[in-house]
């Protein structure tokens, strides 16, 4: 993840696929445990957009996507449009996780090995990675969340 220069759909994709087509996956019982089929349902998903976006869209590429992109790409991938904005939140983050581990590694910095501290180095040194659109974004979801959690 570290030695790519930018963080692709078509990286996501295979990401998804080593789990999908992992030994695990296939053994019976935890074959169809709810995570291994929630990857598979995304991979699903990933690959409907990929289809339709190509393999080398990156976040960039993804927040511009049209009402009809994502229309087409969700029945290509056999998945619904809010399926695909979440596909879309989720690759956003790991594309700023991808910025923040590279910049680490170019910096002869150590690369986190647990959940913890990953969460820690994405607190401390995500914020000052995010370009200007980024942020505006976040913030519009940060309030559209606080907007939805007052009318409950």
């Amino acid at each position: 993840m570290a030695n790519k220069e930018d963080w692709t759909i078509g990286d996501m994709k295979e990401e998804l696929n080593d789990v999908v087509k992992s030994w695990i996956s296939k053994i019976p019982i935890i074959g169809s445990n709810k995570e291994i089929l929630a990857a598979k349902r995304m991979h699903k998903t990933v690959t409907g957009l990929a289809e339709i976006i190509g393999d080398k869209a990156t976040s960039e590429r993804l927040g511009n996507m049209t009402r009809v992109e994502k229309l087409k790409a969700s029945l290509q991938g056999e998945s619904t449009v809010e399926d695909i904005n979440i596909l879309i939140q989720q690759f956003d983050s790991m594309s700023l996780m991808h910025k923040v581990v590279r910049r680490r590694k170019l910096e002869g910095k150590k690369i986190p090995e647990t959940a913890e501290a990953v969460q820690t180095m994405m607190q401390t040194e995500g914020q000052r990675l995010l370009t200007k659109t980024q942020k505006t974004k976040m913030m519009s979801r940060t309030k559209e969340i606080m907007r939805k959690s007052r009318r409950r």
